[in-house]
């Protein structure tokens, strides 16, 4: 059994993996992380034979969770990092060292979703990514842009009267000064992602696939026009993956 762990800007996911596949086990904020609340989420009868880490968070959030699984399980984890081949997938991204572990073990998982076949993956997350995965194995990049709750912080942070919550919204005409930020967030988002995915179609074959993960995937899904296929553990499914490779 392996212990799979995303740690992400602003929450981390947990999974299992065994013989049945990866199993997702539980998500913790954060602002909610500690020893004792990785305790209270932990069976007394789980024992990884390994640990495996994609880290895109803040140092601190790391040192918490690494501490803790050397404390409990007396093992030392496996941090996974970018680099040029992994699972027959080349990096063709010219900067590597600033390239999130996240972009490329979500790539990682998603190749083996749809080998042979132009891949594009939509995370969304604090910031939203789409990156390419050509049909030939390679990451070519893609673009970046902020996620909703980075655009609504610019907005109601730097415009004076305008406040608003975040909320999901279904109608395009706001009556109210929250609504109409909502829809602007929601479709605003939407409709840049929707353009740059068809830019990227473009280039490609026509049999190509769009996979939408990330937490705020099932948000994003709601306004996109793209079709789509929704895998909310693309990180944890590339991190399984890997380590099947590397044991």
């Amino acid at each position: 059994m392996r212990l799979l762990i995303d740690i992400g800007n602003t929450r981390s996911k947990f999974a299992l993996e065994d013989n049945s596949g990866v199993q997702p086990a539980f998500v913790l904020e954060h602002g909610d992380l500690n020893s004792e609340a990785l305790q209270s989420r932990c069976s007394d009868t789980l024992t990884p034979a390994s640990v495996w880490i994609s880290s895109v968070g803040e140092p601190s959030v790391l040192s918490i969770i690494c501490n803790w699984v050397e404390s409990q399980f007396s093992i030392q984890p496996n941090l996974v990092a970018v680099s040029e081949e992994c699972c027959g997938l080349r990096n063709a991204y010219h900067d590597q060292l600033r390239l999130g572990v996240d972009r490329w073990v979500a790539a990682v998982g998603a190749e083996a979703m749809a080998s042979g076949k132009d891949i594009i993956i939509i995370d969304a997350g604090t910031a939203v990514t789409v990156d390419w995965l050509s049909r030939k194995g390679v990451f070519e990049g893609g673009a970046i842009l902020p996620g909703y709750e980075l655009m609504q912080k610019s907005l109601v942070g730097n415009t004076a009267g305008v406040e608003a919550d975040l909320a999901l919204t279904r109608r395009i005409v706001g009556k109210t000064t929250t609504e109409c930020v909502n829809s602007g967030l929601s479709y605003g988002l939407a409709g840049a992602v929707d353009r740059i995915v068809q830019e990227m179609q473009k280039h490609l074959d026509t049999d190509n696939v769009v996979v939408l993960t990330g937490g705020g995937a099932e948000k994003l899904a709601t306004h996109l026009f793209v079709e789509h296929i929704v895998e909310p553990h693309l990180v944890l499914l590339g991190l399984a993956r890997i380590a099947g490779g590397a044991e």
